[in-house]
């Protein structure tokens, strides 16, 4: 759902068809990447990207792919986010990732602050 919300601001960035394009996209993805989610084999960094978590044996190529292409999204967002508001994609990368760790549903990966990964509780 935040990741929705990300892209809405974005509309105002980049006009309402790039935004529809990244939403569909973002739809795409999501069932197989929460899926991955709730099996530990990716988390949420502190970074605001998604991390691969699990063995690499354990993670198909296909998810990989998913990874990578969520995360040149986000960065994408980040980029035009932080250009808007006069900061940088990094500030705007970890102030998506404190919100996604609030909001994150129990038993997902996340990355604290520190560096360190936990299941949120």
């Amino acid at each position: 759902r935040l990741q929705f919300r990300v892209v809405g601001l974005r509309r105002g960035i980049l006009g309402r068809a790039d935004a529809d394009r990244d939403l569909r996209r973002f739809a795409e993805r999501r069932a197989a990447l929460n899926s991955a989610l709730k099996e530990k084999l990716i988390g949420e960094n502190n970074r605001g990207f998604l991390e691969l978590r699990a063995d690499d044996t354990k993670v198909s190529a296909e998810l990989k792919k998913l990874v990578e292409a969520e995360n040149a999204d986000r960065t994408t967002i980040f980029t035009n986010i932080a250009r808007r508001q006069n900061s940088t994609p990094e500030f705007v990368g970890e102030r998506f990732a404190a919100r996604m760790a609030e909001r994150a549903p129990s038993g997902i990966p996340i990355q604290n602050a520190r560096g360190e990964w936990n299941v949120k509780p």
